[in-house]
């Protein structure tokens, strides 16, 4: 009898790291390269411990056989992949619009290494995605992806075959999301650079002899610096408001 109740428990456990560990190897902030994978996945065990209490009225019990077992797993650990991957979807947006301000502002051919990607990408890529993950963490949003691993239990029951039909409709309006909110993001230097190139075809009409692209170019880097300075608060703040809003929207069921 004893033999049996710590079988249980364990394949609790194993079910409940299965889930929280898929997500955790795939969120945003934890799923760099630069995270070593000793760490993730002592988080995850951490984390599925600290969450056993929650969900374990959730959990079915424990398959006879082999196979049964295994679908349990796969079931699981597909689920932890989805929410996970939601988030690095939406993620993604920065990136895009931190290469639509690169073409914008004349310097897409700038790149630095990206930490987050761990390879080259745009400069203000790079900045916006390093802002926005520092302030995940800094503001607790980070925990709004645990509370929604919890919540996942009642749309997602373990040992139940999961919606893909749910999940392919979340993740693509997960990816329309990222690309509107991209365009967003990038909104205030499309007008900048619409302006500015509309200055300059006016300039070179009325004095044909100045060189505008070689005074133009320096002055639409600076101007695009100096409305990234403007404007970083308010992207930060609409990415922040999408990335806490996409767990209530698509897990908490609100």
């Amino acid at each position: 009898m004893l033999d049996r109740l710590v079988q249980a428990d364990l394949f609790a456990l194993i079910l409940i790291f299965c889930r929280f560990g898929a997500a955790l190897m795939v969120l945003p902030g934890l799923s760099q390269p630069s995270v070593p994978g000793r760490v993730r996945l002592t988080l995850a065990a951490a984390v599925s411990l600290a969450a056993a209490p929650a969900v374990s009225g959730y959990l079915p019990a424990m398959p006879e056989s082999g196979l049964s077992f295994l679908f349990v797993v796969l079931g699981e650990i597909l689920v932890g992949l989805f929410i996970g991957t939601l988030a690095n979807v939406l993620s993604n947006a920065l990136q895009i619009a931190g290469m639509i301000i690169a073409f914008q502002s004349n310097l897409a051919s700038a790149t630095i290494f990206n930490p987050m990607l761990a390879q080259e990408s745009s400069a203000f890529g790079s900045f916006l995605a390093i802002m926005a993950m520092l302030l995940i963490f800094l503001t607790d949003l980070d925990h709004r992806a645990l509370a929604a691993l919890v919540d996942s239990y009642r749309l997602f029951r373990p040992g139940l075959a999961p919606d893909i039909e749910l999940m392919s409709t979340a993740m693509m309006r997960v990816v329309a999301d990222a690309f509107v909110l991209a365009v967003k993001l990038a909104a205030p230097f499309l007008i900048l650079s619409f302006v500015f190139n509309l200055g300059l075809g006016l300039l070179a009409r009325l004095v044909p002899q100045m060189q505008v692209f070689f005074v133009g170019i320096p002055l639409q880097i600076l101007g695009a610096l100096a409305v990234m300075a403007l404007t970083a608060a308010g992207a930060m703040s609409l990415f922040l408001g999408a990335y806490a809003g996409l767990f209530d929207q698509f897990l908490l069921g609100r």
